[in-house]
């Protein structure tokens, strides 16, 4: 059988998904200083555009990226609602974020918020430079690095030996707000002992 038509079978797939989906596309298009930039201002709607824009797409799809009305269409939007959203206030509906955020297909480590079932590390800060590796879902800590710290000079809670395995994951299912409280009342225990 003949193919009349002006693409192969294999390019005329090819044209069509892309016109379905957002493409899948290499780790380095997200270390731009432009998505940097949109990262760091907590602006997904500014990730959408700079996503849209980027030089990645240009060959595929068009000199300037991907259209607006393109974009709407993978996010379920319309272009003006496109246009008004890239130069509006940053979205802060949870639900929307997280669907935008899938679509796009952004790695959940350059994201300032969690996707749900998905693990971000992060690092508190507690002292000057001395920080503390967690896990942002379970919210545990080494504790007994951050009591022997504290209470060095006064009171070592744990001997090293002691220490492995005991985290603020020991508090069981509280919440990390609940987690944190509970450890301000310690911490001011031991301050009025010193």
């Amino acid at each position: 059988m003949d193919n009349n038509e002006r693409q192969c079978a294999r390019c005329q797939r090819a044209s069509r998904d892309k016109l379905i989906a957002p493409p899948q596309v290499p780790a380095e298009f997200w270390h731009t200083e432009q998505l940097r930039e949109t990262f760091a201002a907590q602006h997904i709607d500014r990730v959408a555009r700079a996503y849209r824009t980027h030089t990645h797409h240009h060959a595929v799809y068009d000199p300037s990226g991907i259209a607006p009305p393109l974009l709407g269409r993978w996010l379920g939007l319309r272009q003006p609602q496109i246009s008004r959203i890239e130069t509006g206030p940053p979205i802060r509906s949870l639900d929307t974020l997280v669907y935008w955020a899938r679509v796009l297909r952004v790695p959940s480590e350059l994201l300032w918020f969690d996707l749900p079932g998905q693990t971000r590390q992060t690092t508190l800060s507690v002292r000057g430079d001395w920080g503390v590796p967690a896990t942002a879902d379970e919210g545990s800590l080494e504790l007994s690095v951050l009591l022997n710290s504290l209470t060095t000079d006064c009171l070592p809670i744990l001997a090293k030996d002691e220490s492995a395995g005991f985290g603020v994951s020991a508090f069981g299912s509280s919440s990390l707000t609940a987690r944190a409280e509970v450890l301000l009342k310690l911490f001011l225990q031991l301050d009025r002992r010193a």
